[in-house]
């Protein structure tokens, strides 16, 4: 056993459904006029929330509920609480590329399946010309979770 029971342990996580949507900074960072960030939103929503298959839950859907479930099961006690968390982020060519990379990023070829080369490639090009301005505030929530083993049963 690793931890005694009465032990806790704390954990600071941050689900990629609970992360920052391209959406948002389109909106509020690049002044995108509608309805590109609106469609965006709803494809950004349906990736991070529609997740049909095992593999795509266990990789961008889980939540909360997911591990407080899985400590539950493993014997804990959990307290959960959600944090608001932003920062001045700079944001490179690098990652831009690799976002908006249809062949090798999960969110670029779904983006651009839902959206079409059009408003993907112009989504693109408008967070290139917002980075190229300086940082992007950056805003997500994690779950701070605190488990506390059961004492055993009798």
């Amino acid at each position: 056993m690793l931890l005694a029971p009465g032990g806790t342990v704390s954990i600071l996580q941050s689900p990629p459904r609970l992360g920052e949507r391209i959406s948002r900074i389109l909106r509020e960072e690049c002044a995108a006029a509608p309805p590109l960030p609106g469609k965006l939103a709803l494809a950004e929503e349906e990736f991070f929330n529609g997740a049909s298959d095992a593999d795509s839950k266990a990789r961008w859907s889980w939540d909360a509920n997911d591990l407080e479930k899985s400590f539950g099961k493993a014997g804990f006690t959990v307290t959960m609480t959600t944090l608001d968390q932003q920062e001045d982020r700079l944001i490179t060519a690098k990652d831009l590329s690799l976002w908006f990379d249809k062949e090798k990023s999960a969110w670029g070829a779904f983006v651009a399946s839902a959206l079409g080369d059009k408003d993907f490639e112009e989504i693109r090009q408008l967070l290139e010309n917002r980075v190229k301005e300086g940082p992007i505030r950056w805003k997500w929530r994690s779950l701070l979770l605190k488990g506390t083993r059961n004492e055993p049963s009798s």
